[in-house]
């Protein structure tokens, strides 16, 4: 091998080099896009709401269900005021269905039924058994006060 052939050979394997980043562009520009299923493409954007809500209001019952199961661990908000918060830990979240993946993982991260705002809703539930449900300003747009209490009343009445 002369010199002229190595200096083919090392161009060659630079060249490859410098195309490998712009591969997976090469791939995603040869990509169709996939169009939404068609069950989700045919409903109006007033049913997939309804949907969502009945969702998230089957997962509030849910929780509540296996914090009913669960023991209470006594915490303090960020004010100091304690509460009894009704805890959740491994075992409890693998009841959870599978579908609710990201649930279950909200519910291992946080150990207890304070679940970050983006999910329900800011729940404390407190030694005299009511529930205390604060929505902030994204849940409002999700979920009305209506379907929680409703999605809570049916499932579990307030104050037994």
């Amino acid at each position: 091998m002369n010199q002229a052939q190595g200096m083919m050979i090392f161009i060659g394997i630079c060249s490859v080099c410098a195309l490998l980043p712009w591969l997976p562009a090469l791939r995603t520009l040869s990509r169709q896009a996939t169009p939404p299923p068609p069950g989700n493409r045919l409903l109006g954007a007033d049913v997939r709401v309804g949907m969502f809500r009945q969702m998230i209001s089957e997962q509030f019952a849910t929780l509540l269900a296996l914090a009913r199961d669960g023991g209470p661990l006594r915490g303090a908000n960020e004010k100091g005021r304690p509460f009894i918060v009704l805890g959740f830990n491994n075992h409890l979240s693998e009841q959870l269905p599978p579908s609710a993946r990201r649930l279950r993982s909200l519910v291992l991260a946080t150990g207890h039924l304070d679940i970050p705002g983006e999910l329900i809703c800011d729940r404390e539930i407190f030694a005299e058994g009511r529930i205390n449900i604060a929505h902030n300003a994204i849940v409002k747009g999700a979920l009305s006060h209506r379907d929680i209490a409703l999605g809570a009343r049916a499932h579990y009445p307030m104050g037994s």
